[in-house]
């Protein structure tokens, strides 16, 4: 037999489950019948964030292609001019006693057509140093070649 107090508790308790029963009853009969249309829109930004991101990517894949080919464009003929340049000063070096100042006018002029070609070439981005000091250094082998046409003048 029950207690006067676990009577109230079992008719409290008796009384939350038949209102949970109808609230929950209630909850269901408001509750929307789910749209599967909202899952469209999402699924289609995700799409369309998908494409813009691999469009993204290839296009910053072919620029960075493209920097790299100017770069090595750019490095392989600053390497052809100096090689050049340099055989000849060698040139005028070696053979300085048997050159003539016709000769070696020549060389200068060549040496400052290579210069022009240097500077006239367009330099990657990040490399204005390197192409200021390869100018320099142009410079420097065509007035060794001048110097040498200036002292030769005297004794031709």
């Amino acid at each position: 037999m029950l207690t006067p107090a676990q009577k109230k508790i079992r008719q409290n308790l008796e009384e939350l489950r038949v209102n949970g029963l109808l609230l929950h009853d209630k909850k269901k009969a408001e509750l929307p019948i789910k749209n599967n249309k909202r899952n469209y829109p999402l699924f289609s930004i995700f799409l369309l964030v998908t494409i813009c991101s691999l469009l993204a990517i290839a296009v910053y894949c072919k620029q960075f292609d493209q920097s790299q080919e100017s770069i090595i464009n750019y490095l392989t003929h600053t390497q052809a001019l100096s090689t050049e340049s340099e055989k000849l000063l060698n040139d005028c070096l070696e053979q300085q006693a048997r050159l003539k100042i016709t000769e070696i006018e020549e060389l200068s002029l060549k040496q400052e057509e290579l210069m022009r070609k240097a500077l006239d070439y367009a330099v990657p981005a990040g490399f204005s140093e390197h192409n200021h000091d390869f100018i320099n250094l142009m410079e420097q082998r065509s007035s060794m070649i001048n110097t040498f046409t200036a002292e030769l003048k005297p004794f031709n």
